[in-house]
């Protein structure tokens, strides 16, 4: 049976968001290490951590939700309220940190780029809306991802609960084969309606990796009690992953590797009693895991006041040790910025929210039900 905690998916969280930081500081780290260049490849892949994020969380809201039957209007209410207390608190406070920054240093004599700071997108990316429609550059840049997000929650996953049902009433082989037919046909799709490696528009990009790590709650079910399976997967997994790089960047190849690579490695690292999972489940990882959202969330302004305060270029050619402390403060600048937001923003607000919405459901219960 499947346990109800998986803790190597919170610290694959902390993975995905490193892979997804590397990427937007790959230039400035470049700077301080240039062998890095070696690793370039699986650097450049990091844009791949969002994809990880949306089936991952397709995966987590199914292995939460799933015993729900049906959802009804008063269960989809109560998922969008606990879902919005979750994202948005920590959402809302980074993006008034970044145009904090912004008029500050315009304050300063810093004249504003209108092209990377549109004032006409603050009020679609306010309500989490910069996704939805025609493509525009987020004052939070990292954030586009939270609004197709939002946009999932709304209306992918009352369709992939549907699905979900409907699956259960098959055999456990026929559930298993549908469940992959639908997952992998979901890449597919994905990859080939983008041929020339151009990334698709974010609604659709959220939609079919969100149900397809929905649907992969199924295979995660099947594996559970065989752990040594889920070692070779999550092997495979590395080995898709590194097969990717070889191909040039931005490809179909690349793209369904990639794609099959993180969804082999989260099907693998589902079962708990595995190596892997137990490895990620270790509490440095949780934690890490667990303030992932906000280091996503922080990482974009920290880069903005790193780049004035301690400008790397200044130690391209110093000492070993003094370029190795420069990255260290980069690293524990992100990292303390992170652990702010979530501990003073991101976590009691979640908790302030969810009590109330809580309090709420269970005040308009009858007062002979459970509360349910």
């Amino acid at each position: 049976m499947l346990k109800a905690d998986l803790p190597a998916l919170t610290g694959i969280r902390a993975l995905a968001a490193i892979w997804v930081i590397s990427l937007h500081f790959q230039d400035v780290w470049e700077i301080l290490f240039p062998p890095l260049v070696l690793v370039r490849p699986l650097i450049a892949a990091g844009n791949y951590g969002v994809d990880l994020f949306f089936l991952l969380s397709g995966l987590i809201m199914m292995h939460v939700y799933a015993a729900v039957r049906p959802f009804r209007w008063r269960d989809y209410r109560d998922f969008l309220g606990r879902r919005l207390a979750r994202i948005y608190p920590a959402y809302l406070a980074a993006f008034f940190f970044m145009i904090g920054l912004v008029l500050a240093a315009n304050f300063a004599g810093v004249p504003m780029s209108t092209e990377m700071y549109p004032p006409s997108s603050l009020w679609r990316e306010a309500f989490m809306l910069q996704a939805w429609g025609a493509p525009v550059l987020s004052w939070n840049y990292p954030a586009w991802s939270v609004s197709a997000e939002w946009f999932a929650y709304l209306a992918v996953f009352p369709l992939a609960l549907l699905c979900h049902h409907r699956l259960g009433d098959l055999s456990p082989l026929r559930r298993a084969f549908t469940a992959i037919v639908i997952i992998f046909g979901a890449i597919a799709t994905l990859r080939l309606a983008t041929p020339d490696g151009d990334l698709p528009h974010a609604l659709i990009r959220v939609s079919t990796e969100f149900f397809a790590g929905a649907m992969l709650y199924h295979l995660l079910r099947a594996l559970c009690g065989h752990p040594r399976l889920a070692d070779a997967l999550v092997m495979f997994s590395i080995l898709l992953l590194g097969l990717a790089c070889w191909f040039p960047a931005g490809t179909m190849g690349t793209g369904i590797l990639t794609l099959s690579s993180l969804v082999f490695g989260l099907l693998g690292l589902g079962e708990s009693r595995s190596l892997s999972a137990r490895v990620l489940a270790a509490s440095p990882w949780v934690y890490l895991g667990t303030i992932s959202y906000s280091l996503y969330l922080i990482h974009a302004p920290m880069q903005r006041i790193l780049k004035v305060v301690l400008p790397v270029e200044r130690f391209a050619e110093s000492s070993i040790g003094l370029r190795c402390a420069v990255f260290a403060v980069h690293l524990c600048a992100l990292f303390l910025a992170a652990a702010c937001l979530y501990h003073f923003v991101e976590d009691p607000a979640r908790r302030y929210f969810v009590t109330r919405l809580s309090r709420r459901k269970s005040a308009g219960a009858p007062c002979n039900s459970s509360g349910g």
